[in-house]
């Protein structure tokens, strides 16, 4: 796993949840996740979230279906997050 700081890249998050054995770093994913689904909701509206989601659930990979609806990998997002949080 790796990490920004303290914040798990969330790029590695859906591999983290599947080999979580530790409440405490169960907590830290979620909250860590929320947060992020937040700062999306507010940045860009939760109805382009939503599209996402339908679009992984088409079976588009994650980063596809960010790349789809936001026009930006999760890892373009996750900067643009971490550049928002430093702020």
């Amino acid at each position: 796993m790796q990490a920004l700081g303290r914040l798990t890249l969330v790029t590695d998050l859906p591999q983290l949840f599947t080999s979580i054995r530790d409440k405490q770093q169960a907590e830290e994913a979620y909250i860590e996740s929320r947060a992020f689904i937040a700062w999306l909701a507010e940045r860009y509206r939760a109805s382009r979230f939503r599209m996402a989601l339908d679009e992984a659930a088409g079976g588009a990979t994650l980063d596809d279906a960010f790349q789809s609806v936001y026009r930006k990998d999760l890892a373009a997002l996750q900067q643009d997050w971490m550049d928002d949080l430093g702020k």
